[in-house]
């Protein structure tokens, strides 16, 4: 890498990435016009927005009138974090903690902004480990478990780089991982990508570097890699995780990208292993070796008996990882265009994050103070509602392209507390470019050409989408629950009106979410567009509708909980019909029943019921099928500590976890089963054991319990079923939700 300290500086389209240290200095990463990386150096200070001036710092008054007047610069970074520590709690601060987005705030900097997507060095790495005990997982905190090798595939070369370990030993294992920091410099990639690589590889990595006194020298300007405990929400989930921060480079895990993908899509994925999650996207290899080796057994004893199908295996593995990343990269990869923020921030925090740092950029640019910030309050949130319970065929789909930001938009309003007057611009400028390239997507005719336009216009629906959750965000530094509450009004009272429009046309209404309505309406399935234009003349002017979809059947279970037959694949919607933790013996017959009513198949699902009732008495089914899966949400020891103390709520899962060894963490996922009733231990928590201690003989499953639960969920569909086999639909009108699902 060529090196130079206070050059002029390349073009700011250019920048592959930076860093900033706490001496007063940058470094920065260009792209050269021959692909290559340059760095250069600058200095630099850090600042602070404050109320009042400070005497060990440069201080500059701000125009307006808001709470936060005077930023403040700070030459030394330890003035600049004792300043952080001690106002921080009077909430008379605000600042941007990752300093290189606080640099790129100040000097009006993006990443990859002229770049191509495939300008961008990627490199994909994933362990082999060996573990010295029989059947147990490898542990790196023990001294004689090794790593086998590390396999590397950077975007910029043919085939993938195995660094194998020579000879089983500290020294071996010793110099393989200096052979690994070696290579990482050598072949200098902007991002390093792998599944689960922040709690696996990264983590195994730095374990053994630490036990064999090898620097973990992962990033660029000849920086070791910073490590500490993450924590990030996903939805309804918190996950901790080992976070590695390589300066200069992006961590890429899939595994992350993959949970903030489930929890924007609203979808329920229970596996999340590599080899699932690409066939969930519909990008596997039918032919990857990683289908055939699965367990880390198996690796470990075709690393020293057949290294030439390991090798290969390696390569397998890796190009999943590369096929799985690039479903989830371009999105941010765009993102990143504008918005000032390093990419491997950009995908660890939420689009209300992204947004305040936009607003904030805009202050700084423009020296204008900010304002307090007002407590978030509950409002009301989108129009739900099922109108119909049961089975019905030829099915539209339509919504309101973009409600809430259209809304924003018709209200001319900005937040109350925006003074400088950039939110409404600053959505209205997204919407723009968003609106351009989904033209550009549907008018191009160069395959790769309206690819890039489809997810750079799909990055952009994501970003504008969420500047409503903005108003309502906690760490909002303009958050307007009044405004947001206002929009959400005049979204349900669209909704309605569009309801309404389409019941006037004739049609019979079944779902309604939000922005979105599903219909039956037969004159106008196989024209749905005349229809649509029907109902959009009637709309008022900037609320625009769209088609979005035709099936030939729906199963409306209750309000936000449905499956859909789109003549290919059954979707389902909602933690009713199928949740991450519903153990798969109960996901089987759900999807046996709603594959029957839906019409795709006809084999009768009593006849799963009776399969499986009678594989549960017999010991014959596979406890896996009977264990339950769950995200721990809460640390297992803090958990203990409540417990303990008197509180109240014991639930299966974290005791499981205390069970286990070593501890889980929070976010962790993990299965249990649950055994017989006993003498003292007849609650569920009680009786619940890690699904790696079952024993047939001494630790069965419960089959009562099991057999409960299965009749419990059959019974729920059985007036579904029963009125489909007497060749009748339930509707509203025969039965209300009361009388079908208490």
């Amino acid at each position: 890498m060529n090196f130079n300290a206070e050059s002029s500086p390349l073009p700011k389209s250019k920048l592959c990435d930076l860093w900033v240290d706490h001496n007063g200095y940058a470094f920065l990463c260009y792209q050269d016009a021959e692909n290559k990386r340059r760095v250069e150096k600058k200095s630099t200070d850090y600042f602070v927005w404050a109320n009042k001036q400070y005497p060990r710092c440069q201080s500059q008054q701000l125009k307006g009138d808001g709470f936060l007047d005077y930023c403040l610069y700070f030459d030394a970074y330890p003035d600049y974090w004792q300043f952080i520590k001690s106002q921080a709690p009077t909430g008379t601060i605000e600042t941007i903690p990752f300093l290189e987005n606080q640099y790129m705030v100040r000097h009006g900097l993006r990443l990859f902004q002229s770049m191509q997507f495939n300008d961008l060095r990627r490199c994909q790495c994933h362990l082999q480990t060996f573990s010295s005990r029989p059947n147990t997982h490898s542990d790196p905190a023990q001294p004689k478990d090794r790593i086998l090798a590390i396999a590397l595939q950077p975007s910029h070369r043919a085939g993938p780089i195995v660094l194998k370990l020579e000879e089983m030993s500290d020294l071996g294992e010793r110099q393989l991982l200096l052979n690994f920091n070696a290579t990482l410099q050598e072949q200098d990639p902007d991002i390093l990508e792998g599944h689960n690589l922040f709690n696996f590889d990264l983590a195994y990595l730095y374990q053994r570097c630490r036990y064999l006194g090898v620097p973990c020298k992962w990033g660029r300007f000849n920086q070791n890699a910073r490590y500490y405990k993450g924590r990030i929400t996903i939805g309804h989930r918190r996950f901790e995780f080992s976070r590695f921060d390589l300066p200069g480079r992006t961590v890429f895990d899939t595994y992350l990208a993959l949970q903030m993908h489930e929890s924007n899509a609203n979808r329920d994925l229970s596996n999340f292993s590599l080899l699932s999650v690409a066939e969930y996207l519909g990008v596997a290899n039918p032919e990857s070796l990683s289908r055939k080796y699965s367990t880390r057994g198996q690796l470990q004893s075709l690393y020293f008996q057949d290294p030439s199908t390991f090798e290969a295996y390696l390569k397998d593995y890796l190009n999943d990882v590369q096929t799985v990343a690039s479903c989830f990269l371009p999105t941010y990869f765009n993102q990143t265009r504008y918005c000032p923020i390093i990419l491997q921030d950009l995908y660890l925090r939420g689009n209300s994050n992204k947004i305040n740092l936009m607003l904030l950029e805009q202050y700084y640019q423009n020296s204008y103070s900010l304002p307090q910030r007002t407590k978030i309050q509950r409002f009301e949130g989108g129009y739900a509602h099922s109108f119909f319970n049961g089975v019905q065929s030829q099915v539209l789909s339509f919504d309101i392209a973009s409600l809430y930001p259209s809304l924003m938009v018709g209200l001319n309003r900005n937040p109350k507390t925006d003074t400088l007057g950039v939110f409404l611009p600053l959505l209205k400028k997204l919407r723009e470019e968003r609106l351009k390239y989904k033209r550009l997507a549907q008018t191009t005719e160069d395959e790769a050409r309206r690819k890039e336009y489809s997810q750079c216009q799909a990055s952009f629906k994501l970003l504008i989408n969420s500047f409503y959750g903005y108003l309502g965000f906690e760490g909002a530094r303009f958050g307007d629950t009044d405004l947001a509450a206002t929009i959400t009004k005049e979204g349900r009272q669209l909704l309605q009106q569009m309801l309404h429009h389409f019941q006037q046309c004739g049609s019979k209404i079944l779902e309604a979410d939000t922005d979105g309505v599903y219909l039956h309406h037969p004159q106008y399935y196989e024209s749905p567009h005349e229809l649509l234009d029907r109902v959009q003349s009637k709309l008022p002017e900037g609320i625009e509708m769209e088609f979005a979809g035709r099936y030939p059947s729906i199963f409306c279970y209750k309000t936000k909980n449905y499956a859909l037959y789109d003549g290919e694949t059954i979707t389902i919607r909602g933690s009713a019909l199928r949740a991450s933790d519903q153990e798969p013996y109960i996901s089987q017959l759900i999807q046996r029943i709603i594959g029957y009513l839906l019409g795709v198949h006809s084999d009768s699902p009593e006849e799963c019921l009776v399969k499986l009732r009678d594989q549960i008495n017999e010991g014959r089914i596979s406890v896996q099928l009977l264990a339950k899966t769950e995200n721990l949400n809460q640390d297992p020891n803090t958990y203990k500590k409540k417990m303990d103390s008197g509180g109240k709520g014991r639930r299966a899962a974290p005791e499981v976890a205390l069970r286990m060894s070593p501890i889980p963490s929070e976010g962790d996922r993990i299965s249990y089963y649950i055994t017989p009733k006993r003498k003292g231990k007849r609650a569920e928590w009680q009786r619940a054991l890690p699904l790696q201690n079952f024993d047939p003989s001494s630790s069965p499953y419960d089959v009562q319990h099991y057999l409960d639960k299965l009749n419990q969920w059959f019974d729920r569909f059985e007036p579904f079923l029963k009125f489909m086999q007497e060749g009748r639909i339930p509707d509203h009108a025969q039965f209300t939700q009361g009388e079908l699902f208490l």
